[in-house]
């Protein structure tokens, strides 16, 4: 009986071989990771088309997601890290939906989203947060009461669709890569400089409860 899922073995190499074997996992962690950022954007622009009925936990909690899934793929240390450079410096288009605010180019914008990233969504010490602390006095007694002001993370449709199209440019540039470094390690292979072993290649998941009790120092009770 011949099994409907082929079976995949392990390949083993020289230094080269086992470097470009690790390019190829940190190309496809990218690729996992920018396809997931195409996903919610679609998914959020979804949403949105549907009118004021909407959830803004949704919307925002959405948002903080693809942001942080596409910044990631330039600046982790373990994916494929991409380069700004693969945008366009001109500017071609304005910013936003307004045509009489100020125009950015593709890489400009792909910095002001990292910016989003490291001063709003990562951390709190940034300028579009700011609070003052007010007081009333309530019949006899005194009222304290700290007011902040905070961004809240969403946006309109031109910021999701124009983070969409710098999305699907990363995504084809680590599609192509991934390719030409897959075509290598098969050129490798027909050399002979690599080889296909007689262990299979299996992925096994590792459940992240079991993760999360260990990095806690728990254990399951």
């Amino acid at each position: 009986m011949i099994s409907d899922q082929m079976a995949f073995y392990e390949i083993t190499g020289d230094d080269q071989v086992e470097k470009i074997k690790k390019q190829i996992l940190r190309l496809m962690v990218t690729q996992q990771d920018l396809g997931m950022t195409e996903s919610v954007l679609k998914e959020t622009l979804n949403l949105l088309n549907q009118g004021d009925q909407i959830n803004q936990v949704i919307i925002q909690s959405m948002t903080v997601c693809a942001i942080i899934s596409y910044t990631r793929c330039f600046n982790s240390s373990y994916s494929y890290p991409l380069s700004p450079d693969i945008y366009d410096s001109s500017i071609s288009g304005p910013a936003t939906a307004n045509a009489d605010e100020t125009q950015v180019s593709e890489k400009q914008f792909h910095f002001l989203i990292m910016n989003y990233r490291n001063k709003h969504i990562a951390h709190s010490d940034d300028f579009l947060k700011s609070g003052i602390v007010g007081g009333a006095m309530i019949g006899d007694e005194y009222a304290v009461a700290p007011l902040i002001a905070s961004r809240v993370p969403s946006e309109n449709k031109n910021f999701y669709n124009s983070m969409g199209r710098l999305n699907s440019k990363a995504l084809a540039h680590v599609g192509n890569k991934l390719k030409q470094t897959q075509d290598k390690l098969l050129e490798l292979l027909k050399s002979g400089k690599a080889t296909i072993t007689a262990k299979e290649a299996t992925l096994t998941p590792i459940p992240l409860e079991v993760d999360a009790l260990k990095m806690w120092g728990l254990s399951e009770s």
